[in-house]
């Protein structure tokens, strides 16, 4: 055995006296392989468990051997904490609990298919192109990997920051559905961040809405749900999961998809004409299933499609009315979500009233809602006008 490596398996042996869970390593059939395996010791019991991690005795493999140890100390972490557990629990730990070695890959395109969205599907392809390899077990997704991924997907010129950042939303939600079904300990990402200079939030004035009404889009029910939302302040994961029974005696009541906040909004005749027309426009067209699990609902009120699709045809629509992103500001305008800051933008400017705006939309702290507004100059003007004299002219 070469003398790096046997520095490497002594201080494992060393290490070793601190834990229940021994990490042991058996020369194998193979020359120059040494195999790597986890033994309890518990209650005068040995029980051990082949880890399928080998440490190869040659100079170029040192890398892979100090890697292949890490994850074998990862493993041995895993069980020593559900060993604890069990002890807590009262329950017996006589055997020794099979490691998990799963794929990653696999549980992520589950989790891309459950979720169905692009994204995610898309973060997978690229991490795939990361790691070169179809087999990833879920011990080898470390913090440095992590790390690692955001640099592989900051390396492409032709993608922003932005895009880096929401690809890894969907990392870290699939990390952290891993943690919430036992496949890991913690979420390896979790402080991992990932800043770029972020836009203005965009709104849209009464003109501008009036605008947008008169003007066709190639999705009648993408403009529908966009007008609906100006009225509401409802998210667009609120408008594909509204249904007939959310709406009673000319109100809105719905629990939000993303907050679980309770609402009730008041609708207006222009929101009731809107989703007048909605109901009879889903009863004669094609619905669009975004949950993938699930066929489609047939009490939703609403149905288009999710994604880069949706948005795509929003620019269009905009564009058509005349109505584009100021640059200088870096506004983001093309953005379902533009419904949402117009419809709290507009309550404020029109009501003066920021409180019932944070009530409406459901947040649960005022100065989430003052991120929202955007207050005309002439408002503001007004606002200084209502000010008394001191002086006259």
């Amino acid at each position: 055995m070469l003398k790096e490596l046997e520095k490497i398996v002594e201080k494992v042996k060393q290490e070793n006296s601190m834990y229940r869970v021994k990490i042991t390593i058996r020369e194998s059939r193979q020359p120059g392989m040494h195999r790597i395996y986890l033994q309890k010791h518990l209650n005068h019991k040995k029980e051990s468990r082949s880890l399928d991690l080998v440490l190869f005795d040659k100079n170029e493999y040192m890398a892979q051997n100090k890697n292949n140890i890490a994850i074998a100390k990862e493993m041995r972490l895993q069980l020593e904490n559900e060993i604890l557990k069990d002890e807590i629990a009262g329950k017996p730990t006589t055997i020794l609990k099979k490691v998990n070695s799963d794929n990653f890959l696999d549980y992520f395109e589950k989790i891309s298919t459950e979720r169905g969205q692009r994204n995610y599907r898309i973060c997978r392809d690229h991490f795939i192109g990361y790691v070169q390899k179809d087999f990833v077990p879920f011990p080898e997704i470390t913090n440095e990997l992590c790390r690692g991924f955001i640099r592989y997907l900051k390396d492409d010129p032709q993608r922003s920051d932005r895009t880096v950042h929401n690809y890894m939303i969907c990392f870290k939600a699939v990390l952290n559905s891993a943690v919430v079904d036992g496949l890991l300990t913690s979420n390896p990402a979790l402080n991992l961040k990932v800043k770029f200079p972020k836009k203005e939030k965009g709104r849209l004035t009464f003109e501008q809405l009036k605008v947008l009404h008169q003007t066709p889009c190639v999705n009648q029910q993408l403009k529908n749900a966009f007008l609906f939302s100006c009225y509401t302040g409802l998210r667009k994961s609120d408008i594909i999961n509204l249904k007939k029974h959310n709406i009673v005696d000319g109100y809105l009541s719905l629990i939000t998809q993303k907050t679980k906040t309770s609402i009730k909004i008041k609708l207006n005749n222009t929101a009731l004409s809107i989703l007048n027309q909605q109901k009879k426009l889903i009863a004669n067209t094609v619905k669009y299933c975004n949950d993938r699990s699930q066929e489609f609902d047939e009490e939703r009120l609403f149905s288009f499609p999710l994604g880069g699709r949706s948005t795509i045809q929003l620019r269009q629509w905009f564009e058509a009315a005349g109505i584009k992103s100021d640059k200088t500001k870096e506004t983001e305008m093309y953005s379902f979500h533009t419904a949402r800051h117009t419809f709290i933008s507009n309550i404020v400017e029109f009501s003066g009233n920021i409180v019932a705006a944070q009530k409406l939309v459901g947040h649960q702290d005022l100065k989430t809602t003052q991120v929202y507004t955007h207050l005309s100059d002439s408002f503001k003007d007004t606002a200084i006008d209502s000010l008394p004299e001191l002086v006259e002219d």
